[in-house]
């Protein structure tokens, strides 16, 4: 198994090795503390097996070498300067002193390549170097690794506790894996959100597209400090220390940096985002229980280029999406628990099939790091039972989570619109999702492309008209978000060339985002309260062919509309509103793009049965986002 050794420090490495090395060769092992070693950290004198079993006997000095993640020298420069230094010391002491097996320990990865490895390149170095110790051996991260495997109660002395340490105390039944429920569950969420949910920008491709191929790491602007970052290289190198109530005791409220909430409009990215994180945590989890795969390898490496991003050390997470706990939620008695530990339960045992105790899932939380994603809080109307789920929340966060001491992060995500702070600013970081920078739009496009298009040239056409498609001062306007760049590289992919003019590209843009609204499948309305849906609406523009045409208009559809209206002076105009096929009114609206507030200045509904109508308040939403309104005001 991987173990972070990040948080060890120098002192503490050193002593863990030690520790291995006395179970190795037992209460003989003299120990050497901190300060001038004389090039040992232990020695031991007398027989013991060597890497193959062989039965050998000598001296044997032991040193260790630990080399923080800040050191700017490169690892090979780094491991040879030691090495000589070490080697010099010998040459300095007498023949009787020197040992005749050397083992040089170090928390550096000695990568495998043959001949340009690093651990062939420095064991051609030592070959080179080495006239004076008969046997020079060298041992990097993968073989501390597995004495750790081997020797569990050091692992945990030093914490690098796994989920399996912690259900082996509390469930140590004879001949089962008790980890192997955990198992289940991380394994059967990891396949199930292997994929991308491409469907909601309409038909991409006939291929599920993998979510690691084509996810880019977003940047967010720190509405407090004005900073903008990489959200999940941000997080993943947060989380690589102690956090939460762990951090600062139940009395502290834990640091406000740690928990997040991400705001951005539809198709910014927000959720796909936390479901790539999520996979990220779920395969170095999967990893450190033992299990093989190469999907787990492709995103354990992080979201950067090269591993940039790497998680510094593995957290369990959970996703909740909010409708579907706010729909579990509706469904459940007056009487029945609806905590989030008890639905944390209810996922488990419907997902791997085990039936976990309340007592088991509080231990892991109070011995296990955790990340928590409440996703989608303005999928929750606010006429529903939103109350009751932030509720749940905060209790789950303020009593569960302090009382256990849990070392836990927290990203929520929410759109702009109808969110009034219900993750407190003092306790939560608020994050805006910015637009794509043009490097990242690149990015984006050659790894989309990369799984959507396998034919090379096609693929290579199709990367150029979208670059090109950036470059232009129309369609450049509409590829600032990823959702946005994947519906052009629909319109490309059918058309070969998105439209030029505002009016077509804005008609097949909004088309293929009505689409996709469609699909993804906002939950019933939760209570009796909730006004009922209405069909499918669209807001016609005044020059809109379907309108300009009275004598049609009027023939099909019994509406008339004046063209005066909006020439007159304090021009106005004024959006149709069709409903399935009747239009039930008109729209009079104006984006401010100074302030980003999108105006309302007139709603006048002739038919009085569409005066509650959510999905006519949904539709003006969508045009607000397209627009990139961070507020809707309406005058009353």
């Amino acid at each position: 198994m991987n173990y972070d050794f990040s948080n060890l420090g120098a002192e503490q490495f050193e002593n863990m090795v030690r520790s291995l090395n006395e179970k190795k060769f037992g209460i003989a092992c003299e120990q050497y503390g901190r300060g001038p070693d004389g090039q040992r950290e232990f020695v031991y004198e007398g027989e013991f097996a060597d890497g193959d079993g062989t039965l050998v006997s000598g001296r044997v000095i032991g040193q260790v070498k630990y080399k923080y993640s800040t050191t700017k020298t490169d690892d090979y420069a780094w491991l040879t300067r030691e090495i000589d230094r070490e080697l010099a010391g010998f040459q300095e002491k007498e023949e009787a002193y020197r040992p005749d097996y050397y083992l040089f320990y170090t928390n550096i990865v000695l990568t495998a390549v043959k001949d340009r490895g690093l651990r062939d390149k420095v064991c051609a170095y030592v070959e080179k170097k080495n006239k004076i110790i008969p046997h020079f051996i060298l041992l990097g991260y993968d073989e501390i690794c597995a004495m750790l495997d081997n020797n569990r109660d050091v692992a945990t002395a030093y914490g690098l506790v796994l989920p399996g340490d912690v259900l082996s105390q509390l469930l140590p039944e004879e001949g089962t894996d008790p980890a192997q429920w955990l198992k289940k569950y991380l394994y059967s969420e990891f396949r199930e959100e292997l994929y991308t949910r491409m469907e909601q920008a309409g038909s991409a491709t006939e291929q599920k597209i993998s979510l690691e191929k084509v996810c880019v790491d977003l940047n967010v602007l720190d509405r407090e400090s004005g900073n903008t970052f990489k959200i999940a290289e941000h997080i993943f190198q947060l989380g690589g220390g102690r956090l939460g109530y762990q951090k600062k005791g139940h009395r502290e409220e834990p640091d406000r940096e740690e928990n997040m909430v991400l705001i951005g409009g539809p198709g910014k990215g927000k959720s796909t985002i936390c479901q790539f994180m999520a996979q990220v945590y779920r395969a170095r989890t999967l990893q450190k229980m033992g299990c093989r795969e190469r999907m787990l390898d492709e995103f354990a490496g992080g979201p950067g280029e090269n591993g940039k991003g790497l998680p510094g050390r593995v957290r369990l997470p959970f996703e909740v999406v909010l409708r579907d706990y706010a729909a579990w939620i509706s469904r459940r008695e007056e009487t029945e628990d609806i905590s989030v530990l008890q639905y944390m339960r209810e996922r488990i045992r419907r997902i791997a099939g085990e039936n976990v105790p309340a007592r088991v899932l509080r231990e892991l939380l109070r011995n296990i790091p955790w990340i928590f994603f409440f996703d989608g809080l303005d999928e929750v109307p606010e006429s529903s039972n939103r109350r009751e789920v932030l509720r749940a929340i905060h209790l789950f966060i303020a009593m569960e989570l302090r009382e256990l001491a849990c070392d836990y992060m927290v990203i929520a995500t929410t759109r702009a619109q109808g969110y009034n702070h219900e993750f407190d600013e003092e306790r939560y970081r608020h994050l805006e999702v910015t637009e794509f920078s043009e490097e990242d739009c690149c990015r984006y496009i050659e790894k989309l492309f990369a799984v959507m298009e396998e034919q090379s040239v096609r693929r290579e056409e199709y990367v150029r008209i979208m670059k090109e498609a950036l470059s232009d001062s129309i369609t450049g306007r509409l590829m600032k978000t990823p959702l946005q760049v994947t519906i052009i590289a629909i319109l490309v992919k059918r058309g070969g060339k998105p439209p030029h003019d505002r009016y077509s590209l804005f008609r097949e843009y909004y088309e293929t985002v009505v689409s996709r609204e469609k699909q993804k499948e906002i939950v019933e309305m939760l209570n009796e309260n909730t006004a009922e849906e209405c069909g499918e609406v669209r807001l016609i523009s005044p020059m809109d062919t379907i309108v300009r045409d009275k004598t049609w208009l009027t023939a099909f559809f019994d509406y008339s509309f004046s063209f005066e209206y909006f020439k007159k002076k304090g021009m106005k105009w004024p959006l149709s509103i069709l409903v399935g096929n009747q239009f039930v009114g008109y729209l009079d609206c104006k984006m401010d793009w100074k302030t980003k507030q999108f105006m309302i200045k007139e709603r006048n509904i002739f038919h009085h049965d569409f005066n509650d109508c959510k999905t006519i308040d949904r539709a003006i939403e969508e045009l607000a986002a397209f627009h990139g309104a961070k507020e809707i005001i309406e005058k009353s």
